[in-house]
Formats: structure tokens, C-alpha cells, sequence
């Protein structure tokens, strides 16, 4: 299609008939493409690395399925590429910059962790082990720090917890811990 050349670089007429091979700079990527499509009869959102006219790569989502004659054998592949190159770069970047956070909030000496909105545990830095007793390999274990809180505080804590995710500003509360 017309949309080709903005993925590939490439005019349709330039493509046609022409082997697309070369479009694929990791020849086992596009091995695994091909032999999820024969085992499957079609791939959905399979990511691969393109090369375009110019030599830069882009990542594609594809969406294809394969085209059998009378005789069920297979003679063509149809489907459809999707440039996700800028989704790709932005969840890398979103990536690092979590890995920042977290490296930065272990050298803090205070103890910084975060929940959902039941309580359960999806991050804590260093300090955790010793203010919690909690090891920190543990954290996305089904860890409630609510059963952590005196039982006298609990309620308040899990209706502030609710109100956070809410969105509505809280001050800052202090909880007594066991």
C-alpha cells in the first residue's frame, strides 16, 4: 500500500515482486515470524525490527495470516505493518527512568515504598528490611502493609490510602507500626 514508504522507505512499485527479505536485519527474527505463521496460520502484534531504504531500523508490529490454495498448502502471506518505534522508545525511556527512581530511592535513608490501593506491597527501597522486617526479594508477594499498622490505625490508614488514589491531597499522616 501507499503507506509502505513512510515504514520502509521504499515506493510500493519498488516492493512489489521484489524478495522483502532484506527488509529484516535479524534474519532469526524473521525466521520465528515465518514459522509462528506456518504452526499458526496467522501472527497478531508480533514486533520485529525493520530495515528502511536509508538503513535505520524501526520496530513493526505485524499482523498477518497465510494463504492456502485448494489444496491447503500455503502460497502467500497477507497482513498489515504498524510503525511502534516511538512506542517502543518512550516504554525504553519509562523503563530508565523507573530504574533511576529506584536506585536513587535505595540510598535514601528512609524507609519509601509503594502500594496499591488494597495495601498490598509493589515496592519498597532497602529500609524496608529493617523498619518492616520485610525482605525486600518478597515485595510482589501478596505483602499487606496495612496488617504492619497498629490495628488501631488501620481503618485510618486504608480510607487515606483510597483517598490518595483518588486523588485527593493528603497530609502528611504519621501510623504506628508493629
Amino acid at each position: 500500500s501507499p503507506s509502505c514508504k513512510k515504514l520502509t522507505g521504499y515506493d510500493p512499485s519498488e516492493l512489489v515482486g521484489t524478495q522483502v527479505l532484506d527488509l529484516y536485519p535479524y534474519p532469526e527474527q524473521r525466521k520465528h515470524l515465518l514459522d509462528q505463521m506456518i504452526e499458526n496460520d496467522f501472527v497478531h502484534d508480533f514486533e520485529v525490527v525493520l530495515r528502511d531504504a536509508n538503513g535505520e531500523h524501526h520496530n513493526a508490529s505485524v499482523n498477518s495470516h497465510v494463504v492456502r490454495n485448494e489444496h491447503n498448502q500455503p502460497v502467500a502471506i497477507e497482513g498489515t505493518l504498524r510503525d511502534i518505534t516511538e512506542r517502543i522508545r518512550f516504554e525504553n525511556a519509562l523503563f530508565e527512568s523507573e530504574e533511576r527512581f529506584r536506585t536513587l530511592a535505595d540510598f535514601l535513608p528512609v524507609m519509601v515504598f509503594e502500594t496499591d490501593i488494597d495495601g498490598m506491597l509493589t515496592f519498597g527501597n532497602r529500609m524496608i528490611q529493617p523498619v518492616f522486617g520485610i525482605d525486600p526479594d518478597a515485595i510482589g508477594s501478596k505483602i499487606n502493609v496495612i496488617n504492619y499498622i497498629i490495628p488501631e490505625d488501620r481503618k485510618r490508614a486504608i480510607e487515606n490510602i483510597k483517598k490518595m488514589y483518588a486523588g485527593i491531597p493528603q497530609a502528611t499522616t504519621e501510623y504506628s507500626l508493629i
